[in-house]
C-alpha cells in the first residue's frame, strides 16, 4: 500500500503548508484519482473536482472547502480498505441457449434466456416474469 501512504503524506504536507501550486495540485489529483478508483470506487469525485478547480484558480492558497475535502480523503485512505470483487454469487443462474443456421442463404440466429434459480417461495424467476409480458 505504498501508493496510499504516499497520498497521505502528500495531503498532510499540503495541509501543513496551506498552499498547493498548480503542478503539485495536478500531481496530487492524479494520484488520488488513481487511488480512489482503484481502492474505493468513484466516490471521491468531489475531492478531485476541488483539486482541479484549485489548480486552475488564481491563488495557490487553499480555501476551507479544499482543506476539508483533503482531510476527508486522507481519513478515507487511512481507514477504508480496498474495494473487493468476489466471484461468489448469492444466486445460481442458468443460461439456456439455442442457435440456428440456414445454409441455403447463409443466415442464422442465436437466442438465450438467463434464469435465476428459485431460492425462496416468494422469489420469482426471470422466466415467470417474462411470461407475464407475453
Amino acid at each position: 500500500m505504498l501508493g496510499v501512504l504516499a497520498c497521505n503524506l502528500k495531503i498532510t504536507a499540503a495541509l501543513e503548508i496551506g498552499t498547493l501550486d498548480k503542478q503539485e495540485c495536478l500531481m496530487l489529483r492524479g494520484s488520488l484519482g488513481f487511488a480512489d478508483s482503484f481502492l474505493h470506487g468513484r466516490v471521491g469525485k468531489l475531492v478531485l473536482k476541488k483539486l482541479i478547480d484549485h489548480a486552475y484558480g488564481k491563488s495557490s492558497l487553499m480555501d476551507g472547502e479544499l482543506k476539508t475535502a483533503l482531510l476527508a480523503m486522507r481519513t478515507r485512505l487511512q481507514q477504508a480498505g480496498p474495494k473487493l470483487a468476489s466471484a461468489k454469487s448469492f444466486f445460481q443462474w442458468f443460461i439456456y441457449s439455442d442457435a440456428s443456421y440456414e445454409p441455403t442463404d447463409g443466415t442464422g440466429g442465436l437466442g438465450a434466456v438467463l434464469v435465476k434459480l428459485k431460492l425462496f417461495e416468494e422469489d420469482e424467476s426471470l422466466i415467470s416474469k417474462a411470461n407475464k409480458f407475453l
